[in-house]
């Protein structure tokens, strides 16, 4: 009897033991399934993301015009029977065999001017731009379409996935996708796609390239990831290409073609940019201008015919073009040719300083291509540039009628003829910033008299410092702009100083001075601006809550009012009223670099080209700050 309860007891501990093995086993089993099922939802996790849409509005009716060059083209995209360019200077729309038919502007609603991406998408194109997120036009009206939950600092890329979902990379956003009614993000192991170079579609879905994380290509179900550690070149990837089974990725240190998720370089090619299909071949672009087709060997194909930056050749379905700062090329079978008739504009649009004269020319100084003459409405005399007179800091009238330019090299004299004559302040200037008549701001101090015989005056001699930005030749003496504060210099003498520690001077930094009507008034980088008054005291006419930025030199006035180029637009001050506001509305950028009158208009220069505003405008403009 007690062996039969002693195996009845031994069977129910057994059984209990099934059922614990068991139950720990189908809590494992849970567990790993819970694993898996995570890890597949990291592979494929798409994440809701909030937007807002708002229409925006032209500005046909504010008799502004807009100068600027948009042959620097970022991207391309067939819309409505024609074919338009994301550029540097705004959206352009060519015919299909690349006639120019419009440049729309900020004038057409388009929030800035810097454009980046283009596709067409359900029935509409939409734009991507530096700053101001996600652009909708469908071919009558723009809408704006921005994140609030995520700054994307650039929309870098736009793909059109069969329709269903236009892809958007970002710079720091992340990969977005729209629907055409939502936003979403999708990610990789639940971690954003950064520093988006390229999207375009593959056989599985998005083909994803990133200045540092090599290339994510979609299989279905998730993700596949290249990098250097599969043996690409580099991380740095600019796009990738399929060919009869290949994938052909193009990083910066050349292409490569990876298969089973090993990658070998194909060729050496130094600031590679980008890649394309022709005719079954795969052509690959050299930022400098150069393209080469890739077969069994890499061969030389062609040259976009002149100096070129950020050029790359993309697809435009079955044909392929180069795009660059020299335009678009169409790339045909052993050649490049231009797309685009260029038209006699504007060599580029970081417009420094302007100058009006008054036979009906503008001079405008551009800080990164020599200087540009041009008509009354913005056409092109002459484009002004060398190796030396390049980087332009400020451009004015000579004693003798020619122009002078002040530049990161020195002083250039130019004649009635265009040419650049000689050399004004030898190499000890270092980079100069303002010429007022034979006084020169210069990096190294402030120079006083022509030649060798310029008596140079600095920190040495009580000047507040060597960085010399701005002067005023005033009353028998010179107002000198440094970066340490104001001064006053008479006979070669520093006489008087102001700075925030001993003046109403907040901003030590002074970047521009003008006088009007008797008053003198300074711009400061930050502290917005003041004036001198006779007794020498200093106080701020704008509103010290606001720390506005006054760009170098970047001062005028029109009799009644100041006008000062800032950061966030152009600031204007009512001599009369008082009354103070800054204007955005209508700008090419909100970066006013510089800023001239003339009898009836006034000139902003800013980093996108330049705004042209009659002066007759700002006697119906309302009061206040927009």
């Amino acid at each position: 009897m007690r062996s039969n309860h002693t195996k009845k007891l031994a069977g129910i501990l057994l059984l209990s033991a099934i059922v614990l093995a068991g139950s720990e086993a189908y809590r494992i089993f849970q567990s790993i399934q819970s694993a898996l099922d995570s890890e597949r939802s990291n592979l494929t996790d798409v994440i809701a993301v909030a937007h807002k849409k708002t229409a925006l509005t032209p500005q046909k009716e504010s008799g502004i015009s807009i100068w600027q060059d948009f042959t620097d083209t970022r991207s391309i995209a067939e819309f409505g029977g024609s074919v338009f360019a994301a550029t540097a200077g705004g959206l352009v729309e060519y015919s299909r065999e690349g006639g120019l038919i419009r440049h729309y502007t900020v004038l057409d609603g388009l929030p800035e001017s810097d454009l980046t991406a283009v596709a067409e998408f359900q029935g509409s194109l939409f734009i991507g731009t530096r700053s101001s997120g996600l652009i909708e036009f469908d071919g009558r009206s723009m809408s704006r379409y921005e994140w609030p939950d995520r700054d994307p600092k650039a929309i870098t890329s736009l793909a059109n996935d069969s329709g269903t979902r236009l892809m958007i990379g970002t710079f720091n956003g992340g990969l977005l996708s729209f629907s055409g009614g939502t936003f979403s993000e999708r990610t990789t192991h639940g971690r954003s796609i950064k520093k988006i170079t390229e999207v375009r579609m593959g056989i599985s879905g998005p083909v994803v390239s990133t200045f540092d994380n090599g290339i994510w290509i979609a299989n279905g179900e998730g993700w596949d990831h290249l990098s250097k550690e599969n043996g690409l070149p580099s991380n740095r990837t600019l796009g990738a290409a399929i060919s009869a089974g290949r994938l052909i990725v193009a990083t910066d240190l050349g292409p490569a073609e990876c298969k089973d998720g090993r990658c070998f370089t194909r060729a050496n090619i130094s600031v590679a940019s980008g890649i394309a299909y022709l005719d079954g071949s795969v052509i690959i672009s050299r930022e400098t201008g150069d393209l080469f087709r890739l077969g069994k060997e890499i061969e030389p194909f062609g040259k976009s015919g002149g100096p070129s930056t950020n050029f790359r050749v993309v697809n435009l379905g079955e044909r392929a073009y180069a795009l660059g700062k020299t335009g678009i090329f169409e790339v045909r079978k052993s050649r490049l040719a231009p797309f685009a008739r260029r038209e006699q504009r504007m060599a580029g649009n970081f417009v420094s300083s302007i100058l009006p004269l008054r036979n009906g020319q503008i001079w405008l100084g551009n800080f990164r291509e020599g200087i540009d003459v041009v008509t009354d409405d913005g056409r092109l005399i002459k484009h002004i540039e060398s190796d030396a007179v390049s980087e332009v800091n400020y451009v004015t009238r000579g004693t003798d009628g020619g122009i002078l330019a002040a530049t990161t090299s020195g002083v250039f004299r130019i004649g009635h003829d265009f040419e650049i004559k000689e050399t004004e302040v030898e190499e000890r200037s270092g980079a100069v910033s303002h010429i007022d008549g034979e006084i020169r701001s210069t990096s190294k101090g402030l120079l006083v008299g022509a030649g060798r015989n310029a008596k140079r005056i600095t920190a040495e001699h009580r000047l507040p410092a060597n960085s010399v930005y701005t002067s005023l030749k005033t009353g028998g003496s010179v107002l000198v702009g440094t970066l340490s504060g104001l001064a006053r210099v008479r006979a070669g003498r520093v006489e008087k100083t102001w700075k925030d520690s001993n003046s109403g001077l907040s901003t030590n930094w002074v970047t521009a001075i003008t006088e009007v009507n008797g008053r003198i008034f300074v711009g400061t980088y930050g502290g917005g601006i003041f004036e001198l008054a006779p007794s020498d005291e200093i106080r701020r006419i704008t509103p010290k809550a606001r720390g506005v930025v006054v760009n170098l030199n970047a001062l005028a006035s029109d009799g009644k009012r100041i006008f000062a180029g800032t950061m966030n637009g152009l600031a204007v001050f009512d001599l009369g009223t008082g009354g103070w506001r800054e204007i955005v509305a209508g700008l090419p950028s909100r970066t006013v670099l510089s800023v001239a009158c003339d009898d009836d208009r006034l000139y902003a220069g800013t980093d996108s080209g330049v705004a042209v505003i009659p002066l007759a405008s700002f006697h119906r403009s309302p009061g206040g700050t927009r």
